[in-house]
């Protein structure tokens, strides 16, 4: 559900509520193991939360973002805001909590894919509260992007409110844990990976043609649109009012860090979104997003630009393009 139609030309509003995090990064040439210590090849601080990846992301495609979350009181808090401003990303409504710290990531690199070690904080006092005081700002946004950094209640709250205004859903379940319909049935589009859609599914994975019972047990949670992304194997999609599963080929890269790739694509999704384009222009502009964020290191520093995403789409022979 899209406000608007097909000639809308206003700068795509978006609202992101997820986690803004400090991530500490390692390549190592092999995992940890238990009493074995690994000596990092690279190490880097450097701002990420799918939260924060997602709103500069969207950002850097042109969208005016905003983004709902909570951090501490400390430095690491400080250089995060530091970094939404430097993109051009709007946080007034970005909580200071007094009662935790900011959160951070462990994210170590093999072979350019990559493992985490979550330390959530301050993001787990993002309540519905804090949500029900933005109603206001909620109503007036094209799309709000939501991941499962943040409590399911304030996810609910925000998606509560988005349908009351008809505002379009996207919800990136990561990390994943098995929803309830009462979220999904408010969720216009899902986007989790096919590890994430087994989880919130409440199925186990068993490759890529388990897609189709996952998509089709979250559409009968009343899911409106739900797209499953398959890393290297492209993407799957089951389309409202429709009953035949879609597949989307990804575009072949040379992948160095696969970390940002699935919230430069969601961000890329819903600005395709709230500019009006169909579906299958939006998946192919999502899927150069998350091309683009896996051919450099980092999260959020790998989130492309439009020009990045349009130049790419053009030197692959597609026709889509973000406004």
């Amino acid at each position: 559900m899209l406000k608007g139609d097909g000639r809308m030309k206003h700068t795509p509003k978006i609202l992101v509520l997820g986690g803004i995090v400090m991530d500490l990064i390692f390549d190592v040439p092999e995992w940890p193991v238990l009493r074995k210590a690994v000596q990092a090849s690279r190490f880097v601080m450097q701002p990420g939360g799918k939260g924060l990846n997602q709103a500069i992301a969207a950002a850097r495609l042109g969208a005016d973002v905003s983004v709902i979350s909570a951090i501490g009181q400390d430095h690491l808090g400080d250089l995060l805001l530091e970094e939404l401003e430097k993109n051009g990303v709007d946080y007034q409504l970005v909580d200071r909590s007094s009662a935790a710290d900011t959160d951070i990531c462990g994210v170590v690199i093999l072979n350019s894919e990559p493992g985490f070690i979550g330390g959530k904080m301050a993001s787990q006092t993002v309540d519905a509260r804090l949500v029900n005081r933005a109603e206001s700002f909620i109503k007036s946004v094209d799309v709000i992007m939501a991941t499962g950094e943040v409590p399911l209640s304030a996810v609910e709250a925000a998606f509560s409110i988005a349908r009351k205004y008809k505002v379009t859903t996207v919800l990136n379940p990561a990390p994943p844990e098995r929803l309830k319909n009462n979220i999904l049935s408010l969720t216009d589009y899902i986007v989790p990976n096919e590890w994430e859609a087994s989880i919130v599914a409440g199925t186990e994975p068993g490759g890529f043609l388990s897609t189709e019972r996952i998509a089709r047990k979250l559409r009968q949670a009343k899911v409106g649109n739900v797209i499953i992304t398959t890393g290297d194997l492209g993407s799957r999609a089951l389309i409202e009012g429709a009953d035949e599963i879609r597949s989307f080929k990804a575009f072949d890269i040379e992948a160095v860090d696969t970390t940002g790739a699935s919230d430069a694509f969601c961000s890329a999704l819903a600005v395709a979104l709230a500019q009006s384009k169909n579906i299958d222009d939006a998946v192919t502009i999502a899927s150069a997003a998350g091309a683009l964020s896996c051919m450099r290191f980092g999260a959020a520093t790998s989130m492309p630009d439009k020009n990045m995403v349009n130049d790419f789409l053009k030197l692959k022979g597609s026709e889509a393009k973000l406004n």
